[in-house]
């Protein structure tokens, strides 16, 4: 594995036996690919029927957390009581007749979901999300369509017939699909999925996908990559706010008069001049990650008995950081600042070898009294104990 995706872990168990190299070479943004294992009991860990069952069926989900589908939408009002809660009955009888059940960004219901995609978001550094499908004998959630983000597809029970149909990809990321614009070609493909295979899914790529015999569970893991686009529009934004040139009205008459035209276009030119400032550029990428650290919430089991024990931490305790965690670690002339979980907590910059080994320590951890640096043990103690209650490291009793 090359320097470029070292430590994918997850993704790449994702992907396995596909080389993560092979797959950012040949097939991210290109073209799709099927893995099939033989392996049914790969994502048993990760989501099962009967917990799916008991979420949508035992925990009183609102409107927001699920829809249903068949070939598309359905009313809302038709497995919804005004209140906004979920008629559990009616969903049955939708699904019984045919008809799809989706709970959308399902990693913030279903706990093992939630540590994948917040691991993937780690690795990646961008923002990635999980839908869940469950779906009755033959049922298709969608009509043929397309995505405009990647997706790679769990199969976790059952099996699912996937179709791809000849489209307009690639298509731009900023335009959802349309079926009055959009339309479909001839198929090209058919390929069924079962219990643990796997299918990655490159945006604008139109497929169908429908249950076989049986019932079918699948995931869509969905990756939003950073683009090149996301980088010039976020580079724009910013030169908006610095470069007030770049907010005067064009000439009166740009659209018909020559001359007034000639300065339009010389004033667009000089506009994306500004574009190449390295520092602009810069602050562009810095932006784009700063956003992606604070808005990851925190994933923190157990933490108020790490708070109850805080007192307990001594020089022989093991301690290490949360996995996943999306953090950086910002160096400045006399201090270093950690930010994660939506706060910045700054630290002396004689703290940095102490921080840098704890937040590599990996899953083994590492025993506060080790900790590299010029750190004395009362100041480890410190140390240790405000990134516990920050939530960013744990003690390992």
């Amino acid at each position: 594995m090359s320097a470029a995706v070292a430590g994918m872990d997850r993704l790449a168990a994702l992907l396995d036996p596909v080389d993560l190299d092979d797959f950012f070479a040949r097939y991210r943004d290109r073209e799709h690919v099927v893995i099939h294992r033989g392996e049914p009991k790969r994502f048993a860990d990760l989501v099962d029927l009967a917990g799916v069952e008991s979420f949508i069926f035992e925990t009183n989900p609102r409107a927001s957390d699920l829809q249903v589908l068949h070939e598309g939408p359905v009313d809302r009002s038709e497995y919804v009581y005004p209140s906004g809660l979920v008629d559990a009955l009616a969903l049955s009888h939708l699904y019984g007749d045919g008809h799809s059940i989706v709970l959308p960004h399902a990693h913030l219901h279903l706990a093992p979901l939630g540590y994948l995609i917040r691991g993937l978001e780690d690795e990646l550094g961008c923002r990635a999300q999980a839908n869940l499908y469950l779906s009755p004998p033959g049922a298709a959630a969608f009509a043929p369509h397309y995505d405009t983000h990647d997706v790679l597809v769990l199969q976790a029970h059952g099996e699912k017939e996937w179709t791809l149909f000849e489209g307009p990809a690639p298509v731009p990321s900023t335009r959802r699909f349309d079926p009055d614009v959009d339309g479909c070609g001839r198929a090209v493909e058919t390929f069924t999925l079962a219990a643990g295979d796997v299918c990655y899914v490159p945006r604008g790529l139109m497929h169908r996908a429908a249950a076989t015999t049986g019932a079918s569970l699948h995931v869509t893991v969905g990756l939003h990559w950073v683009t090149t686009l996301d980088v010039l529009t976020a580079q724009l934004e910013r030169a908006g706010g610095q470069r007030h040139d770049l907010q005067r009205s064009l000439p009166p008459g740009w659209w018909r008069d020559p001359a007034a035209r000639a300065a339009a276009r010389s004033a667009v030119v000089e506009g994306l001049g500004a574009l190449a400032d390295d520092d602009l550029l810069e602050d562009a990428l810095d932006a784009l990650r700063t956003d992606l650290v604070r808005s990851r919430q925190p994933l923190v089991p157990g933490q108020l008995d790490q708070l109850r024990r805080l007192d307990l931490i001594d020089q022989r305790t093991l301690v290490a950081p949360r996995d996943p965690m999306v953090y950086d670690l910002r160096e400045g002339d006399d201090q270093v600042v950690l930010s994660c979980f939506g706060s910045e907590i700054a630290f002396p910059r004689s703290t940095l070898p102490a921080l840098t080994r704890l937040l590599a320590a990996g899953p083994d951890g590492v025993a506060v009294g080790d900790l590299p640096g010029e750190l004395d043990g009362d100041e480890r103690l410190v140390l240790v104990r405000r990134l516990v209650r920050e939530g960013t490291l744990e003690a390992r009793w």
